[in-house]
């Protein structure tokens, strides 16, 4: 047999090894994963009252988590935790803080979580109050449904308003906020970067800032604006009223 055939039938041999091996390689590679897919279902759990509400998560991959928060009857905060998160989170209330922890990941490992949301929410937070401080997270989305009162948003995030008629909202950090579906804010204080858009039903009636690096209207509709004397850069589409101090 020819030295050439050998090594042909060396190479098939191999070839036929790594077939059985690789794969049991891969599949190990992905285990590193955790592949979380959201239920139809959710559990409520009652919260103590709280006044400020912040959600965390670690190494989260796959689809933003959305966050939905309404408004309820009830005297008695919520939360409806989807049950596929179950295990991988902790819901607690400190003082008058709510922190919901999204825990996807091994803290002595390389594990790292990967969400298919299915179109439905991580968590539902009911809230009975008027006044509330929400710590935004840029890696989750948040839905405000039914919401009246004042509102605080704190960090850097993006906030979406449905249904909602608010007597204040504050900001502070640089902030996206869209209105739909009939929504109404009095007024917005704005002490840092703000993006507003409002749909053709939704409105701002006055806008206040304070020390604001840049905001953007461009598809907003709001009344009137209200300026310091801070250089802002100021992106419009239409003229409109702004009073100065």
């Amino acid at each position: 047999m020819k030295k050439s055939t050998y090594i042909l039938i060396g190479f098939i041999a191999f070839l036929a090894l790594a077939a059985f091996i690789a794969p049991p390689l891969l599949f190990k590679k992905s285990d590193n994963n955790y592949f979380l897919i959201n239920s139809e279902n959710y559990t409520t759990t009652a919260t103590a009252p709280f006044s400020y509400m912040a959600i965390e998560n670690k190494w989260l991959g796959g689809d933003q988590p959305e966050i939905i928060v309404k408004m309820t009857s009830d005297s008695v905060p919520s939360v409806e935790l989807n049950d596929t998160w179950k295990e991988f989170s902790e819901i607690s209330v400190k003082g008058d803080s709510l922190l919901i922890q999204l825990k996807a990941t091994d803290e002595n490992g390389p594990y790292i979580g990967r969400l298919d949301s299915k179109g439905m929410p991580v968590a539902v937070i009911n809230i009975p109050a008027d006044s509330l401080c929400i710590n935004l997270n840029k890696d989750h989305k948040y839905v405000f449904e039914g919401i009246n009162g004042r509102l605080a948003l704190q960090d850097n995030g993006n906030a979406e308003f449905k249904n909602s008629s608010l007597q204040s909202l504050t900001t502070y950090g640089r902030v996206f906020i869209s209105l739909a579906d009939s929504t109404t804010i009095s007024s917005v204080v704005v002490k840092d970067r703000f993006t507003l858009e409002t749909d053709s039903t939704s409105c701002v009636n006055d806008i206040y800032l304070q020390m604001v690096k840049s905001v953007n209207l461009t598809k907003a509709d709001f009344k009137q604006i209200h300026l310091d004397d801070y250089e802002t850069e100021l992106s419009l589409n239409t003229p409109a009223t702004i009073i100065k101090k």
